[in-house]
């Protein structure tokens, strides 16, 4: 799938589902309750020991795209690749592993918190980036700061976004999707509420279409 596509596929969808998830006999269950909700895409973080499995899993299920997160060397990028992701997703920017991403021909949407982490991926033909942990560093505010300079960048806000943030970040113009973990939270992972997961990313899917 070439960049353009994938871009647009995820514009389309405008949220991302964030899944930090490590209970292997149930993520069948997770998986479920996200596509019931409507989700095609989703990317899970590389941070726990089942992580790779269940990425596995979800590249096996009926998603259109399947993301690794949390991709910070580059190893992880060649085992993300292994394991059959479709896109990259860094916490910060790294040359080495956005170089590494590139030379295998996966897009790659690396983190970045300040003009000057923009300003490096633009050098490295990079036009989508990660703006993280978005609540803690300014909010929409400081988004809207750093899109002004930077008219040919789209922003994809991650942390700490919640289901009542969500509208004041996909208002944004430079905002090509929001990626959050709200209706998939870890509460809901250890009471076993695959209905509310479902409920709720129909619920997240509807507001961001509005």
């Amino acid at each position: 799938m070439d960049n353009q596509t994938l871009n647009q596929q995820i514009s389309a969808q405008r949220i991302i589902p964030v899944i930090d998830f490590d209970d292997l006999a149930h993520s069948q269950n997770l998986i479920g309750a996200l596509h019931t909700g409507g989700f095609t895409i989703v990317e899970m973080t590389l941070r726990r020991p089942n992580s790779l499995a269940i990425l596995k899993e979800f590249v096996a299920a009926d998603f259109d795209l399947v993301g690794a997160g949390s991709v910070k060397l580059e190893k992880d990028v060649d085992i993300a690749i292994e394991a059959g992701a479709q896109f990259l997703v860094s916490p910060g920017f790294s040359r080495k592993v956005v170089r590494r991403a590139i030379a295998n021909n996966i897009p790659i949407f690396p983190g970045i918190a300040s003009a000057t982490e923009i300003m490096m991926a633009l050098e490295e033909g990079i036009s989508i980036v990660k703006f993280f942990p978005a609540e803690i560093i300014g909010g929409t505010k400081a988004l809207k700061a750093l899109a002004g300079p930077f008219p040919e960048i789209k922003f994809m806000p991650t942390g700490g976004i919640k289901a009542e943030s969500a509208a004041e970040y996909l208002a944004i113009p430079a905002v090509i999707a929001i990626g959050g973990s709200w209706m998939a939270s870890s509460d809901d992972f250890k009471s076993g509420d695959w209905a509310g997961i479902a409920r709720k990313s129909q619920e997240s899917l509807a507001a961001a279409k509005k």
